[in-house]
């Protein structure tokens, strides 16, 4: 694999990041590869910053500076998955970003400021984008032994969710029974459904409809 040759290539498989002074190293412990080998693990040591750099720090830092996207990650690790749909060009992405951490110096404080908040905690800013696109919910139970009703999408907004809705790929539920449908909810679900992609759990797979409880 073309991430594990780049590491391969630096001297006891470290990548000094020496702006920020810390190093990554992929984990490789013996038959890691062979158990799961669409997993990446960078672990990160050291770090001089005040609040030294951490796994989800470095996580939030490489997608707001450079869009990468990890899986999860912990306070000395970030994982990254690979997929069938990986390509080249998605490695390549991720060698670039970690070659620009190379000589990161966070002149602007992002990768402290980033470390210095509650492990896993959402920046203000994402936290709100995350409240608009996704609406509160009641209880899946009780929207699910409640009376429901089929509407139409352009009707739907703030209005509770009947089904659970899932959207391939990537193949994750993005309406939950019992979610309150948000405007930019529904019309990400329109949009994916315009271009094609593969609808499961509607009752509707066109999504000109959704069905909803019906409160009246």
């Amino acid at each position: 694999m073309r991430i594990r040759e780049y590491f391969a290539g630096f001297e006891g498989g470290l990548v000094s990041c020496d702006g920020c002074g810390m190093t990554l190293r992929l984990l490789d412990v013996e038959d890691a590869y062979a158990m799961d080998p669409w997993r990446l693990t960078v672990v990160i040591d050291g770090g001089h910053l005040r609040a030294p750099p951490t796994g989800w720090s470095v996580a939030r830092l490489l997608e707001s500076a450079r869009g990468v996207v990890s899986e999860m990650a912990t306070q000395n690790a970030i994982v990254f998955a690979c997929s069938i749909g990986t390509t080249a060009t998605h490695a390549e992405g991720l060698i670039h970003a970690i070659e620009w951490l190379t000589t990161y110096d966070d002149e602007d404080g992002e990768l402290e400021y980033f470390a210095q908040r509650h492990d896993g905690e959402q920046t203000d800013e994402r936290r709100g984008n995350r409240r608009d696109y996704f609406g509160p919910s009641t209880c899946p139970r009780n929207a699910y032994i409640a009376k429901h009703a089929p509407i139409p999408v352009a009707l739907a907004a703030n209005r509770v969710a009947a089904e659970t809705i899932t959207v391939y790929p990537p193949g994750i539920p993005i309406v939950c029974i019992g979610d309150v449908l948000t405007p930019d909810t529904l019309s990400h679900i329109q949009s994916l459904a315009h271009t094609g992609a593969s609808i499961t759990g509607a009752t509707d797979a066109t999504m000109a409809t959704i069905l909803v409880v019906d409160d009246t």
